[in-house]
């Protein structure tokens, strides 16, 4: 990967290229994670996707399995009870 130098302006912001938005797929409004250790920043886009049948998660929660999934759970759950 090339080296591109950024200045970050008088809010802190910096603007990412759009070959490296398009290498990590971010469009416009998408959520990344920021991470930092000692001497770098990773940068990646948010996974809010079901960890069982990865559909988005849109139910506003933190919770790495979509409402349908949470549900089946809760179901086999219940049976086996």
């Amino acid at each position: 990967m090339e080296r591109i130098v950024r200045k970050i302006d008088k809010l802190g912001r910096i603007v990412l290229p759009i070959d490296l938005r398009k290498a990590i797929g971010v469009s416009i409004y998408d959520e990344v994670v920021l991470c930092a250790d000692s001497c770098c920043i990773m940068i990646k886009k948010e996974s809010r996707e079901c960890y069982i049948c990865k559909k988005k998660i849109s139910n506003g929660t933190d919770a790495p399995i979509c409402s349908c999934c949470m549900q089946k759970f809760a179901r086999v759950m219940d049976d086996n009870s």
